[in-house]
């Protein structure tokens, strides 16, 4: 408090000098890479302080979430499937071509949910030195085939 008071009271003598700095300080905090800094900065502080004030139990980058991410694409990708297995011989055209679509993005969303879950897990797992579960360390090498070819 020693060191700021006399800021303070120097702000009436420099009025103009504290309304451009509260004017770029006010444009910087609407920034969205400055937002996002700041809040990684401030994640960092919690993760580090251990605190989970204002924060959800389950935040949304946590591993129960990408598992739930990773099922859920794994189930549209066989709904996917089975609509183009069931309806291939009947569409053409264009119909085909969408139905085709589809199924090569949910294919994607699958990939992409098993890539941001399966490396944590196995960082995870080897960081508590608990072994792998033999499906997930199958499904996690077949991954990294398919991304090495």
């Amino acid at each position: 408090m020693f060191r700021t008071a006399p800021w303070i009271r120097e702000i009436p003598r420099y009025k103009w000098a504290a309304a451009a700095l509260m004017t770029i300080g006010t444009l910087l905090a609407r920034d969205a890479a400055v937002q996002a800094t700041f809040s990684r900065a401030v994640a960092g502080v919690r993760r580090a302080a251990g605190s989970n004030e204002g924060r959800p139990e389950v935040a949304e980058g946590s591993g129960f979430v990408r598992y739930a991410a990773m099922i859920n694409s794994r189930e549209q990708l066989d709904r996917a499937r089975k609509e183009y297995n069931d309806g291939e011989a009947t569409l053409k055209g264009d119909a085909l071509l969408e139905a085709q679509d589809r199924l090569r993005a949910a294919k994607a969303r699958y990939r992409q949910a098993r890539l941001a879950f399966l490396p944590e897990l196995a960082r995870q797992c080897d960081q508590a030195r608990v072994a792998l579960p033999r499906e997930s360390a199958e499904a996690l090498a077949a991954l990294q085939g398919e991304t090495t070819e």
